[in-house]
């Protein structure tokens, strides 16, 4: 079903309707991957196999939330987090409401399982992008447009909008962004220049035994038929924690066109690599255009797996570590950012449509 929305590229994958949440299915993905987890699907509420899993953000299957589950706090100088709980598989998230920024995931009860970096200088004073976890870049990416390097998604502050337990055991929290926000973020009236244009979008964060699913979904909200469309590139800008990143090799990647953003945005074709995976050896920053879905980061000294699975709404991806450039931070060894995104060709919406690119995590 989600390739149906998403056949033509990223700009192909708005839907007609004013919810896109039908097109988009994760049952298949949360299958495959717990068959290589070796784990069981949990089940709905009438005990039978979970073989319609809703989308991220629909509101439909949703059942009393355990306290414990979804826990609205607070984390550094007093900033509004939400922690999010999956006991039967022991897995945690931690997000900030400011930037709707996932900023820790682990698994198995293990604080030792961190599968994000954050930066020891990360600033958290309510202004400044949280170097780390999963910023979101939106509604542009790089400097590839009028607005700030990647968008104002990052630098806003997000409301909570839902958290619920899901029919098939999920736990889950949705933050919203929207027009109405605009007094707060000046940046949405810079992007959206005709005043009859509005927008509303939604960031649905998901833990269940298949791993963290992460979705943004865009619905283009004017009131006039007439008003131009809205336009957006971005990505999910993961910052993997790794134990060296001399010691990783990438997959997914191989024989890509990509952009080099550190030599003049020159194109070019990645090599393929035969199967050995890429190394991170120098300083790299790259947009790969109609990578696979499935990505991966294989860490040798750890000995763990990152897994990446994205939506063919997200046709991209990005590849950037500084490698210890002058200026560059500290922990450059300790991350490597490979991230999902619609990149090269702008997503589009016309009035009443909408738009989902999502991604599934998992460590092994």
């Amino acid at each position: 079903a989600a390739a149906a929305a998403a056949d033509g590229g990223a700009g192909a994958g708005a839907d007609s309707s004013a919810d896109s949440s039908a097109a988009l299915d994760f049952d298949d993905i949360a299958k495959s991957l717990a068959s290589e987890f070796g784990v069981a699907i949990d089940s709905d509420i009438d005990g039978n196999a979970a073989g319609a899993r809703p989308s991220p953000g629909q509101a439909a299957a949703k059942q009393q939330l355990d306290p414990d589950a979804a826990v609205v706090g607070t984390g550094e100088n007093g900033m509004e987090t939400v922690t999010l709980t999956h006991a039967a598989s022991g897995q945690r998230v931690v997000l900030y409401t400011f930037g709707a920024a996932v900023l820790s995931y682990t698994s198995r009860n293990d604080p030792s399982s961190e599968c994000f970096f954050t930066s020891s200088v990360a600033k958290f004073d309510g202004k400044t992008a949280i170097r780390g976890g999963i910023p979101i870049c939106f509604p542009q990416f790089g400097p590839y447009g009028k607005l700030v390097q990647h968008g104002f998604a990052r630098v806003s502050q997000w409301r909570v909008k839902s958290a619920a337990m899901l029919n098939d055991g999920s736990v889950e929290c949705v933050l919203t962004l929207s027009s109405e926000d605009a007094e707060k973020v000046p940046m949405v009236r810079e992007w959206l220049s005709d005043e009859r244009q509005s927008f509303e979008a939604d960031y649905a964060v998901r833990l269940n035994y298949a791993g963290l699913e992460t979705a943004l979904t865009v619905r283009n909200t004017s009131a006039d038929a007439a008003s131009p469309p809205i336009a957006f590139t971005m990505a999910l800008h993961n910052y993997f924690r790794v134990s060296d990143v001399e010691n990783i090799r990438l997959f997914g990647l191989e024989s890509c066109d990509y952009t080099d953003r550190l030599d003049g945005d020159k194109r070019g074709v990645e090599v393929d690599d035969g199967g050995v995976g890429l190394p991170v050896d120098r300083a790299v920053d790259r947009m790969y255009y109609r990578a696979k879905e499935e990505l991966a980061v294989f860490d040798f000294s750890s000995l763990r797996m990152i897994k990446l699975k994205k939506t063919p709404t997200l046709p991209d991806a990005t590849l950037w570590n500084p490698y210890g450039a002058e200026g560059c931070d500290p922990g450059w060894r300790e991350f490597v950012c490979l991230e999902a995104g619609a990149l090269e060709t702008p997503v589009e919406l016309g009035c009443g449509e909408s738009w989902t690119g999502a991604q599934l995590l998992a460590t092994e």
